[in-house]
């Protein structure tokens, strides 16, 4: 992927989040110099981030905090040299039902962020 690519990406994620007035944050995991993953809620819409510090680390995200329903997530997370590379990252797109899990693999000092629309507001 081209750097005009990946800032493609990033900027199409991000504006997403900073042209929005958040009505609701939440602590959804972490341990205080360790690691944070944290939510805020615009309307329907959850934009959820984590990062960690120079551990790598799998997290298991529950979305219990999600109203019943199906929803569709946009993520972007540390790929798979992103330890040694910092600049790569992967983005992926799914749907699921509030409940499921989410998994995130974190590498040393990586992050992750997603998106987290209702179905049947896409």
């Amino acid at each position: 992927m081209s750097p005009n690519q990946k800032l493609s990406v990033q900027v199409e994620l991000n504006h997403g989040i900073a042209v929005r007035m958040m009505n609701g944050t939440r602590l959804l995991d972490g341990i205080i110099s360790k690691y944070t993953v944290l939510a805020r809620r615009s309307g329907q819409e959850w934009f959820i981030g984590a990062i960690t510090n120079q551990q790598g680390r799998n997290l298991r995200i529950p979305t219990g905090f999600l109203e019943p329903g199906k929803y569709h997530i946009e993520m972007i997370s540390d790929g798979v040299n992103a330890n040694a590379r910092a600049e790569d990252y992967k983005r992926v797109e799914s749907d699921f039902t509030s409940g499921e899990i989410l998994n995130l693999e974190l590498a040393p000092g990586g992050g992750w962020v997603a998106r987290i629309t209702p179905v049947d507001k896409i």
